[in-house]
């Protein structure tokens, strides 16, 4: 059971991360097209 949940935990967390880091790529392409203009 406790081990279950710390994976889920783990998971959960990875997913956070890439979702934060695909974030930040879309905001860094963003001020790049702003920075063309």
């Amino acid at each position: 059971m406790t081990q279950l949940k710390q994976v889920k935990l783990k998971f959960l967390l990875e997913k956070s991360k890439h979702k934060n880091k695909s974030h930040k790529k879309r905001y860094l392409n963003k001020i790049n097209k702003k920075a063309e203009h």
